[in-house]
């Protein structure tokens, strides 16, 4: 058995994102970072990817997600995120982070941190 972690640091998505009416129908820069701690049957890599769980994967199902349309919270993104990546079992545990970049003037990013592990 093999365990490690694939860390993704700030993916930046422009979306629409946001419960106030100037947020509906504009995109802002929202930033994405995950840890997934995965499981791994097989403790051989032998320099294969279909031996390892792709960073690309979580990468593009983020990417889905964000382009679906509207999202109210960014609760509802970190949890949807989770929940989309987390349907792979070899992920026993996930921490998503998102956050906005435009909201305060006077704060670099606001957003929330969730932490998920498999059942």
């Amino acid at each position: 058995m093999l365990e490690y972690t694939i860390i993704l640091t700030n993916l930046s998505l422009n979306m629409e994102i946001g419960v106030y009416q100037q947020e509906h129908g504009v995109k802002q820069e929202v930033l994405v970072s995950v840890k997934a701690k995965v499981q791994l049957p097989n403790p051989h890599i032998e320099d294969n990817i279909d031996n390892v769980l792709n960073y690309a994967t979580i990468k593009n199902q983020i990417e889905a997600i964000a382009a679906k349309g509207h999202i109210h919270l960014v609760e509802s993104f970190a949890d949807m995120i989770l929940s989309k990546c987390m349907e792979d079992k070899r992920i026993k545990e996930m921490r998503v982070r998102v956050e906005k970049t435009e909201i305060f003037d006077n704060a670099e990013k606001v957003g929330v941190e969730f932490k998920r592990r498999q059942a």
